[in-house]
């Protein structure tokens, strides 16, 4: 019994990490989205998809926090 526990806690902690570092991600993406000189890329579509990144990050910020609350 004390192997499932500590296997679904396992797994819980790496979920977390995943999800931390997907967020983490998301955030520095839309940060080289807005500071690299991308010539190519019109300035309002790197702004949109910078915003649209942060959005991702802060629903997926929320979703961890609610499952990760409990304990």
């Amino acid at each position: 019994m004390s192997e499932e526990i500590s296997a679904s806690e396992h797994e819980r902690r790496r979920q977390k990490k995943l999800l931390t570092l997907a967020i983490v991600l998301l955030v520095l993406c839309a940060v080289a989205l807005l500071a690299l000189p991308l010539e190519r890329v019109p300035f309002f579509a790197r702004v949109y998809m910078a915003l649209f990144d942060l959005i991702i990050a802060a629903v997926l910020f929320v979703v961890g926090r609610q499952k990760f609350s409990g304990k």
